[in-house]
């Protein structure tokens, strides 16, 4: 189980941060993510399909705490460099819907194919491109309109 936290735990939590944009409540969820991994290892079938697991578990985390509005204060200033790094990815993402946040991060941070992005969010893979080629397109113009 070592090797899975060591190898994902930082997408995962990127991925909780796109969605709950909180770092803290991104750590907490991260961190509850292995732990039911390391609780339900015995009733994982597949490991090949661990890391969509481990997506799928944090994006239901994810929802479950804003729907709870547990949200905290965030004081940027005293943050390390790799938390001030994934605030700056949130910040540049927060123009986009919470879909196409969602989408972006599976697919940059996850590093999800198309196919499993699809399964993961019920649509068509044909579907999923078209909303992440516009979501990039989005976050391209956001980009220009900034620098001007």
């Amino acid at each position: 189980m070592e090797k899975y936290y060591l190898r994902y735990k930082n997408d995962v939590f990127r991925f909780a941060l796109s969605i709950v944009k909180d770092v803290p409540l991104a750590e907490d969820i991260t961190q509850e993510c292995f732990l039911k991994l390391f609780e339900n290892q015995k009733s994982i079938r597949d490991f090949s399909k661990i890391k969509a697991w481990l997506f799928t578990t944090a994006k239901n985390l994810s929802v479950t705490s804003l729907n709870k509005k547990t949200t905290l204060e965030l004081n940027d200033k005293s943050l390390p460099q790799q938390q001030s790094n994934d605030l700056q990815y949130l910040e540049l993402i927060s123009s986009l819907s919470e879909e196409e946040q969602q989408l972006i991060s599976l697919r940059i941070i996850g590093k999800f194919k198309w196919r499993e992005i699809a399964e993961m969010l019920n649509c068509s893979q044909e579907m999923i491109k078209k909303r992440y080629h516009r979501a990039l397109h989005k976050l391209k113009n956001t980009v220009k309109e900034e620098l001007l």
